[in-house]
């Protein structure tokens, strides 16, 4: 079944294992191109005029994720 899913989606596909923070950085390490094109693409881009108010949102978001999402905040600590 994942040959199927594999053939349809235009994406890599990455198998990490560990903590929270372990697969982040493993993650990280794996798809470090990509994800700088997604950040460049993503917010860079779109926020290249606005460079602090991005900051401040993303911290704004990372201060939720703390309380609400402990295990996705360690994992972004990872990557």
């Amino acid at each position: 079944m994942l040959e199927a899913v594999i053939e349809r989606m235009p994406y890599t596909i990455v198998e990490v294992s560990g903590s929270p923070y372990e697969r982040g950085f493993a993650y990280g390490s794996l798809m470090k191109d990509s994800l700088k094109r997604f950040l460049q693409r993503e917010f860079y881009e779109r926020w290249k005029d606005m460079k602090k108010d991005m900051l401040l949102f993303g911290g704004k978001c990372l201060d939720e994720m703390r309380d609400c999402l402990p295990k996705a905040t360690e994992f972004l600590r990872g990557i």
